[in-house]
Parts: C-alpha cells; sequence; structure tokens
C-alpha cells in the first residue's frame, strides 16, 4: 500500500553533541581499531521521518471547530467524517460521508451541530449528540466551493464554481435565494457577525459585500488577480488571498489595502483571531503563515496544500489541515508546531514535535518511523514517548509530559536479535532457545524480552545469562508442547527503545491437547470506606462468572473459577488468586475480571480493593498497575485477558487527571503479551444504570461475548475482536441510555486467541 509521509524534516546529530558519549569509553581505549568503531556508531545514529505505511485514508479536505473547542469535525479522503473531542484527547466518530469524498465542513454558531457537503453536493446536517439522524437537506445546484452559517444558525450559504451563491433555510429544508455573485469560477465566503452582512470573493477578482436576506449588493473592491481565499473580521475587516500568493487586508470599508507576498503558489486558507490582532493563512505550498503588524511569520509547513486554518478563540492556538493527510496544532505565542493529528482506516494518532504520541493500536501498528537502513514502529518508543491524552494535556499547556528525546534529531539504534532454537521439534514437549542481542551503534542492551505464542516469558525463568551492554545472551528451556508454538524475542536498548522482533515456529508431530479456562472475578459494591460503596460491581463479576459457568459458548471447558466479592476481595486476597493461577499449562487461558473503583495517581493505575483505607499516608489496600503487571508476568499461560471495569473515587486526586493511568495499563499489556480492555478512559466514570442491571462496560461485554463482537463472521469471539466491539459500542450505549460520555480503552499484544463461540449452536 502507498505510503504517506507526514513528517519529513529529519535533522543529523551533530558530532561534537555526541563525541561526550563516548568519551569516557575513548579514554580506556585509543587504538585506532576502537576509534574507527566510535565513528561507525556515530554515523549510525537513526534519525527517522514519520511515515504512514498501513492505512493512510487521503487528504483532508476540510475542518470545523464547535464555538466552545470541544469538537473537532474533518472531512478525510476514505469518504469519512471524523469527529474528535479536543478535550478527551481522541477521535470519537468516524461517519460515512457518501458515494464520493465530502468537500466541505461549517459549524452551526454556538452548538455542536455541523453541516457537510459531499462530494455528490448532497447537503447533510449532523448533531453531535444524535449521529444516527443526520437532516439531509438536498444536492447544491452546482459544485460547492464554500459554505458559511449565517449568524442565525438557521441559514447556510453556499458558493458555487459557476460564480453563483445560494441560501438554504435548514428548519425549511429549501433554498431561499439564489444569484450570480461572481464570474465561472469558485466563489469564497465568509459572514460578519457585525450585522450579518455576507462578504464573496471569485476568480474575477471581485470582492462584495452583500446584504444576507435579499441579496442586495452593498460594497465591492476589484483586485488583479484572482481571489483564491477570505476571511471578515467581526470588526469588518476583510483579509483577501490571491492565486499570487499575497494577502491583503483592508479595513471595515474597504479602504487602506496592506499586501503582504507571503505563498508560493496561491493562497488556500484564512483564518482572523477573534482579537483581530493577527492572522493564519495556509498555501498551496503548505505555508502556514502568521500575519501581525504587517509581519509575516512562517510557522511551519505541510508536505502538501492546506485545505483549511482557524484560530483558537482563546488565541493560544491555531488548527491547519491539507492534503498531505494530516490536521497540526500551532503554538501562536512561539510559532512552533505543538501536534499532529492523523486520523487512517484504522482509527487516530496524535504525535507530538518530540515524539511522544497518544492513539488507538489499531492505527499506531500502521505508522512508522523510517529511515534509509531502518524501520521503528511508533509504538517500539512506548516506554519513552507514549502519552495518554497527549492533545488536551497540550492545548491546557500541562508541564507534565514526560521528557523525552527528540525522535528526529536522532536516537541509537536499538540492538539487533537473533534467536535460535536448539531443535525445530520439541523434545519431550521442550525446547532450548538462545536470545543474543548485540549494540552495534552505541545504544547498548539493556533487555531481552522472550514471547511464547505473545505472552512475556518471565525473566526469571532464563536459565543463563552472559554479557554486558554492549552483548547480551540468554537461555530459556520452554515447555511447548507438541504443537505449532511461535516464539518471539525483542531487546531495548538503554533509551528503552525497542527491537524489531525475531520470531522462530517450533512445531510437533501432533496438535497440542486443547486448553481450559481459568476465570477470576472480583467484584466490589461494599467497601469498608462506605462512601466508596457501588451498585453494580458485585453484580458484573456475578454475571461474568455465571456466563462463563452456564453458557454453552465458551471456546473450552472451565478448569476453575474464583470469585472474590466484597470483603473477599482485599488486596491480598487478590494477589493470592492471581499467584494461584502461576502453574496453569501454557495452553490453558485465563481470564481476569476487575469491577470496583480505580484510580490513577501520576502515571500508575491502582485498583482500590475492599479493605482500603484511602486517609492513611500512603492510602492502604490499593492494588497498582506495577503489582498486576508483576502477577501477569509470572503466570505460565500464554493467553491472557485481563478485563477492567472500574470507576474513579474522585477521592485520590482530581478526576481530571484519572487518565494518566492509562499509560501503565498501556505498558502491562504491550510488555507482557496480553490483552486488557479498560472501562474507563480520563475523566469518565464507569457508568451504572438500572434499566441496563449491569454497568455500562459489563453490559456490553457480555452482549460481544454472547455474539454480537464476531466481527468477522466465524462463529468465534476472538479477544481482539472482543476489544473492537467493546470500544465501539460502550460510546453508543452511554449516549443512548445516559446521554454520557464513556470510552473504553483497550490494549492487545500477543496472540489473538477464541474466547467464546457465536452461536450456542
Amino acid at each position: 500500500m502507498r505510503s504517506i509521509v507526514v513528517v519529513a524534516v529529519t535533522f543529523w546529530v551533530s558530532l561534537a553533541s555526541a563525541l561526550p558519549a563516548f568519551a569516557q569509553f575513548g579514554s580506556r581505549t585509543q587504538n585506532s581499531r576502537f576509534k574507527e568503531s566510535v565513528f561507525r556508531n556515530l554515523d549510525r545514529v537513526f534519525k527517522p521521518k514519520l511515515v504512514v505505511s498501513r492505512g493512510a485514508s487521503g487528504p483532508v479536505n476540510a475542518m470545523g471547530v464547535s464555538a466552545d473547542e470541544h469538537y473537532l469535525v474533518t472531512a478525510v479522503g476514505d469518504k469519512t467524517i471524523r469527529i474528535w473531542d479536543l478535550w478527551l484527547g481522541r477521535e470519537i466518530a468516524r461517519l460515512s460521508g457518501g458515494a464520493a469524498a465530502v468537500s466541505h465542513v461549517a459549524m452551526v454558531p454556538g452548538q455542536n451541530r455541523f453541516l457537510t457537503i459531499g462530494g455528490d453536493s448532497s447537503l447533510v446536517v449532523w448533531d453531535v449528540a444524535n449521529l444516527a439522524n443526520p437532516l439531509k437537506l438536498g444536492a447544491a445546484l452546482v459544485p460547492a466551493s464554500d459554505v458559511v452559517f449565517l449568524n442565525d444558525g438557521a441559514t447556510v450559504a453556499v458558493g458555487g464554481v459557476d460564480g453563483s451563491v445560494t441560501l438554504w433555510s435548514i428548519p425549511e429544508r429549501r433554498i431561499l435565494a439564489n444569484w450570480t455573485a461572481h464570474g465561472v469560477g469558485n466563489v469564497r465566503l465568509a459572514i460578519s457577525s457585525a450585522g450579518g452582512q455576507l462578504t464573496s470573493a471569485g476568480a474575477d477578482g471581485a470582492v462584495r459585500t452583500w446584504d444576507a436576506v435579499g441579496g442586495k449588493l452593498i460594497a465591492e473592491k476589484q483586485f488583479e488577480t484572482a481571489v483564491t481565499a477570505l476571511a471578515v473580521h467581526e470588526s469588518g475587516s476583510v483579509a483577501v488571498g490571491g492565486a499570487d500568493g499575497s494577502v491583503t487586508v483592508l479595513d471595515r470599508n474597504q479602504a487602506n489595502p496592506r499586501r503582504v507576498e507571503m505563498h508560493e503558489g496561491a493562497v488556500t486558507a484564512l483564518s482572523f483571531a477573534p482579537s483581530g490582532e493577527h492572522l493564519i493563512s495556509g498555501g498551496q505550498d503548505g505555508g502556514i503563515f502568521m500575519l501581525r503588524d504587517g509581519k509575516a511569520t512562517r510557522m511551519g509547513k505541510h508536505d502538501k496544500a492546506v485545505t483549511g486554518v482557524q484560530s483558537g478563540q482563546g488565541e493560544a492556538f491555531s488548527l491547519s489541515v491539507s492534503a498531505d493527510g494530516t490536521t497540526r496544532l500551532w503554538n501562536l505565542k512561539t510559532g512552533a508546531e505543538m501536534l499532529l493529528m492523523i486520523s487512517t482506516t484504522q482509527g487516530w494518532a496524535v504525535v507530538d514535535a518530540k515524539g511522544r504520541y497518544d492513539g488507538n493500536e489499531a492505527a499506531l501498528s500502521g505508522i512508522d518511523w523510517q529511515a534509509e537502513d531502518a524501520v521503528a514502529n511508533i509504538e517500539d518508543f512506548a516506554e519513552t514517548h507514549y502519552q495518554a491524552a497527549l492533545l488536551p494535556r497540550t492545548l491546557k499547556g500541562e508541564g507534565d509530559l514526560a521528557e523525552a528525546r527528540t525522535i528526529v534529531d536522532g536516537v541509537a539504534y536499538p540492538p539487533t536479535v537473533s534467536l535460535v532454537p536448539n531443535v525445530t521439534a520439541p523434545v519431550d514437549g521442550k525446547v532450548t532457545v538462545e536470545v543474543t542481542a548485540e549494540d552495534n551503534s552505541g545504544g547498548g542492551v539493556s533487555e531481552i524480552r522472550l514471547y511464547r505464542n505473545g505472552k512475556l516469558v518471565s525473566a526469571g525463568k532464563a536459565q543463563s545469562r552472559d554479557g554486558g551492554q554492549q552483548r547480551r545472551v540468554e537461555r530459556y528451556e520452554l515447555d511447548v508442547g507438541n504443537g505449532k508454538t511461535v516464539i518471539t524475542a525483542t531487546a531495548l536498548n538503554k533509551e528503552r527503545l525497542e527491537s524489531r522482533p525475531q520470531t522462530v515456529t517450533v512445531s510437533g508431530g501432533s496438535p497440542d491437547k486443547p486448553g481450559r479456562i481459568h476465570l477470576l472475578t472480583v467484584g466490589v459494591n461494599a467497601y469498608q470506606d462506605k462512601s466508596l460503596n457501588l451498585f453494580y460491581a458485585k453484580p458484573d463479576a456475578v454475571a461474568i462468572d455465571g456466563f462463563f459457568d452456564q453458557s454453552r459458548q465458551v471456546v473450552a471447558p472451565m478448569a476453575r473459577r474464583l470469585a472474590l466479592l466484597d470483603e473477599q476481595a482485599t488486596q491480598h486476597g487478590i494477589v493470592q488468586a492471581i499467584r494461584s493461577l502461576r502453574d496453569v499449562p501454557h495452553e490453558d487461558l485465563i481470564v481476569i475480571y476487575l469491577a470496583g473503583h480505580g484510580v490513577s495517581v501520576e502515571d500508575r493505575w491502582f485498583f482500590i480493593s475492599h479493605d482500603a483505607n484511602l486517609s492513611d499516608t500512603p492510602p492502604q489496600g490499593l492494588l497498582s498497575s506495577d503489582e498486576m503487571k508483576a502477577e501477569i508476568e509470572a503466570l505460565n499461560a500464554d493467553r491472557v485477558l485481563l478485563l477492567i471495569d472500574t470507576c474513579h473515587s474522585g477521592t485520590l486526586v482530581d478526576p481530571i487527571k484519572d487518565y494518566r493511568g492509562m499509560k501503565s495499563l498501556r505498558l502491562l499489556a504491550r510488555t507482557v503479551g496480553t490483552h486488557v480492555i479498560a472501562a474507563t478512559d480520563r475523566t469518565q466514570s464507569a457508568i451504572e444504570l438500572q434499566r441496563l442491571g449491569h454497568g455500562i462496560f459489563t453490559y456490553a461485554l457480555l452482549a460481544g461475548l454472547a455474539g454480537k463482537a464476531d466481527h468477522l463472521l466465524d462463529g468465534a469471539v476472538s479477544a481482539t475482536e472482543l476489544v473492537r466491539y467493546v470500544e465501539e459500542s460502550v460510546p453508543a450505549l452511554a449516549r443512548e441510555y445516559a446521554d454520557d460520555e464513556q470510552y473504553p480503552t483497550g490494549f492487545s499484544r500477543g496472540m489473538d486467541f477464541a474466547i467464546s463461540n457465536s452461536s450456542k449452536n
């Protein structure tokens, strides 16, 4: 599939800045051989660019931002409309734009509604709170070139490629007026909130002001070049972008023009700041400029033509969209690029200038850092560069983002890894594996990770270790049974950059014996601290236990069911229950379900046990994600599914910070090689509803297990299918039953596996 380069700028690490890292080494070793090695290592610094290698969704054709800056709507080249929740920091909806890509987006003033114009000229009004029932107005008379709402929000003006302007009534779903405003060519439109006058500009070089009700001409001014972009400030000032790359600003009387040469090629988008103190422009050349006091400052550049710009209400940032497939966030105080926002066919991602990132797993799997001689997936930087809720934290100017090296400036390559089994077929169900990690770029070797069928083999099971920071060898004896076993190894350098995995497959002479299911359910309604009591955590745990106990849809026999409810669900009791599963055979499946309170403190997530005492310093009775990671890593089973249905207590931290623990859960899944579905994300409390008899997360989970998650329609529900179903269905259920928001988050790494059958037959 064609790759889309989204960050094309790379920087070389200077020799002067790199040499100190080798100073101590050089003082001990003076011979030329080692000097040559040092300079060879310097030449091999990884200097990549960011590329969407899979799932590129095409250009971003248009955008709109709600007045409260809660929602961003983008029209994408794959014929979809994407809705971003800027407060939450993620894409929350993907809508079909019709048979052809949507060309224009306009927000209804003061509302969370927006209008789109499709490539088939269809006009559709959408409500963020009710996306399932859009209002279809009809088709534009000619292909549209621009669209703006009049100040009443009930009337929309559409410019046509034939030079016309058409007014539509939204409530009446009909055309109110149509007139020829310009000669043949694209018409650009802008509305002034002062007086409700409509301004148009055309390929004929004319800028005209109209009575927005009757279409009566009020004023006009002629330019020597075709007008390709237009903006009007509420004060009446007008900005005109020309096909020659110039921008001219006029006062409210369309007088006193100030002309500035800005772009190479046509100006494609203009936006005044609310104060009118500065103007943002985008061009066919991809450039983004800020014009202040008659002086133009170039802030940065897209890789292709800019299709839209908009300044934020607080004038701290602006947004731009481009044919290069990206949305970019710019800091108006410093002029620097803050964030890159990417929609792919599989989801969304956000990346900042240092390479810190957030996104859904399906999208991130197709985004790589590429250099001429190496490729690293963006998730290979998870330990140092993943930042939950990166977008809202950046918008709010929070200073709590983890420090990280700027990837495009150059980082050390990860180690090279080799993986050698002693035999190609197991002997007595066992095989010995030797993993070698070598440093060829000065990044060192800090850790080797070995996975059996996608699940991490505990480092404590290594039979031997040799070597040091430059070369390390570890040997393992693995129980692999008689069937097919996939063995994978990776290694991390000192900067925690993970290598590309190396994989071998060991096959026995006969299939493995069927696995069994081991279930641990934890549900806490009644806490020692009664102020924490819940209604549905215990019934939800009982329902999950009941599905695996009574349903004929489970894919394997039940080996054991452990249930810890209320006073049984102490921190010690939960840890001991997980430890009791350590010796489960590798071919078996372990499902762990937790329901109760959860909370994030900085980047760590905690499950609040029955015996929690939050008044202690530090609080007691909290099971941390670090403890959970260690316990799950120690499990012998290759297939582990962790289901977390929790809401924050509102006691330990400000709930607005509750998103941060998502990082520890993500790293748990990624490091250990398991599947995690967490009920809450950032500020959402898990929603409990009497109408459903369950929390919304568990309601969706049970429906998915019963068959609704069978996306492939192959008769089975797998772990990755369940993750996808819960992520997609919970937000819709929250809106339908609670008029609220809840966005669960799934993390998957490792072997996919069936959990239930989608039919009882």
